[in-house]
């Protein structure tokens, strides 16, 4: 579990008054007081969504959140080493069927 308390930790702060208008995992939808909509995705949210591809075994799907979000790929390995390092068979494959162009944007 993330520590909010961590310096490394971001806060981004919103306009008062803003509303949740839509939140599915990870994106969460906003309402501004001037009435303009604004999509955010919140950090935590994300590794819990990639925590849950590498539980579930999809690493390819992991991996393009990842990039997506810009966090480190690492995360992949680190989270239970001994499993991915017994699984780095499965998830050269997943990689292998994902278009390069996915990869390196």
């Amino acid at each position: 579990m993330p520590n909010l308390e961590s310096k490394s930790y971001h806060v981004r702060a919103v306009e008062r008054s803003a509303k949740i208008v839509s939140y599915k995992t990870p994106n969460l939808i906003m309402q501004l007081p001037r009435g303009n909509l604004e999509t955010i995705v919140p950090r935590i949210p994300v590794l819990y969504v990639i925590r849950d591809h590498l539980k579930t075994k999809e690493y390819a799907k992991a991996f393009l959140e990842c990039r997506r979000q810009r966090i480190n790929t690492n995360l992949i390995c680190d989270y239970v080493h001994e499993e991915f390092m017994k699984d780095s068979k499965i998830f050269i494959e997943q990689l292998a069927k994902v278009p390069f162009t996915y990869i390196i944007d």
